[in-house]
């Protein structure tokens, strides 16, 4: 599923964060192919995770029945 980035931003506070060599150099390889740079290729890939996780988080608190797709499982099916 191809990822939307949304408009660029007016005005951004950067700051410095510790990542993986190997997941920084694909975030380059994909930012490029995008034709964005780095910086705006990983916030809006993790505003996007963020926002997601956030609501999940939310909802889990709520006592929500909606399950977060991440903790998704099977559940064998009785014989």
């Amino acid at each position: 599923m191809p990822l939307a980035l949304e408009p660029r931003m007016a005005k951004r506070n950067d700051v410095s964060v510790k990542m993986d060599s190997g997941v920084v150099e694909d975030c380059r390889i994909a930012a490029a192919f995008r034709g964005v740079s780095l910086a705006e290729y990983l916030s809006e890939t993790m505003r996007a995770a963020a926002r997601r996780d956030i609501d999940d988080g939310y909802a889990q608190r709520a006592g929500s029945s909606q399950t977060p797709k991440s903790s998704k499982t099977k559940t064998p099916k009785p014989d």
